[in-house]
């Protein structure tokens, strides 16, 4: 269970959030990907990935939900 899990045994993973690149990197490399590159680490339940409407839909709820606990 991901509750069980300690800190240091944590794996990453890519969500798609942040990309942040230079333009000579993009031009030379013909990929975002170069240079100095850096984890930023994300809490799980703000790392929502939205790839159709359902995903949209379903984070727009939860985020609801999170508003009206404040």
């Amino acid at each position: 269970m991901r509750q069980l899990v300690k800190t240091e045994d944590f794996i990453y993973r890519e969500n798609g959030s942040i990309y942040i690149t230079k333009r000579n990197i993009l031009m030379n490399e013909k990929n975002r990907l170069g240079g100095k590159i850096i984890l930023f680490q994300m809490n799980y339940e703000d790392s929502f990935g939205i790839d159709s409407e359902f995903d949209f839909w379903l984070t727009e709820r939860i985020l609801e939900g999170k508003r009206l606990k404040k």
